[in-house]
């Protein structure tokens, strides 16, 4: 029998060895799906009902400690939840939507890319530049705002966006770069990325929502604006920019960060 596959696969040709690697990527990319979906099941009705065991014993410790240690998307999901106990209902299901999204992200294997409909005289020129430098008409691309503290690039992707600038460039792509007096790398890689790649074709996906607060339009200097750029965070915030030329000491905001932390971290 194995002679006859033999004798098949030599009369197939050349184009059997491309075929065969082909199956084999494949067979290996099902294995290992299978591995990690396996390795996220857990029995969700005996979990839940520990986790609702322990709250409904006023135990909210014990029941995050639960949610921590087990692995996998569910539990960080109602761990969560869990630790945003006590906030406004929005606020809970915000927190639990923002780790949900974050977990598709990660069992897909992409990034998230943060992409929003948001508009400025600012990055509508930027947009500009970004089609400009990668051969697009900009006209045909919608301003997007892809501007954000946190985000995640790809070397393989900006490789190859500077591949794409240098050969619409007469010139090497830096001094394309150091010509022009003002533009945004993340408005330029979420215009390759978007317009160019395509989400489905790249490690990315789009997020619209931004996980640092920015303190763009605020002179921190004044107390009343430091103290704005704390208030009101989103649950999803991970953290808040402080710039360096905002020209502020880290004495002026350390108790808004340390009251924050507090808040955000003690679960009662």
């Amino acid at each position: 029998m194995l002679g006859d596959l033999g004798r098949l696969y030599l009369a197939g040709g050349p184009m059997m060895h491309p075929i065969t690697l082909c199956s084999v990527v494949a067979v290996v990319v099902v294995l290992y799906k299978l591995i990690q979906f396996r390795s996220l099941q857990l029995d969700a009705r005996d979990f839940f009902a520990q986790v609702r065991k322990e709250l409904l014993n006023g135990r909210v410790r014990e029941a995050a400690e639960l949610c921590e240690a087990r692995r996998g998307p569910a539990g960080s999901v109602l761990h969560a939840g869990v630790l945003k106990i006590g906030a406004p209902r929005d606020e809970v299901v915000s927190a639990m939507e923002s780790t949900a999204l974050y977990e598709l992200a990660q069992l897909e294997g992409k990034l998230g890319l943060l992409d929003v409909d948001y508009r400025s005289a600012e990055v509508a020129r930027w947009s500009e530049i970004a089609c400009e430098l990668l051969g697009l008409r900009p006209d045909r691309v919608a301003v997007r705002g892809h501007v954000n503290t946190m985000i995640c690039w790809s070397r393989r992707h900006v490789l190859s966006m500077i591949d794409r600038i240098q050969s619409r460039s007469d010139i090497d792509w830096r001094y394309r770069l150091y010509r022009i007096p003002t533009f945004s790398e993340c408005i330029l890689y979420g215009v390759y990325v978007r317009e160019v790649l395509g989400y489905d074709r790249s490690a990315h996906a789009p997020s619209h929502r931004p996980l640092v607060r920015g303190s763009w339009g605020l002179d921190l200097r004044d107390p009343v604006a430091m103290a704005a750029l704390f208030s009101d965070l989103a649950p999803e915030t991970v953290a808040v920019m402080v710039h360096s030329k905002d020209g502020v000491e880290p004495a002026a905001y350390r108790h808004h960060a340390e009251r924050y932390w507090a808040s955000y971290s003690t679960v009662p």
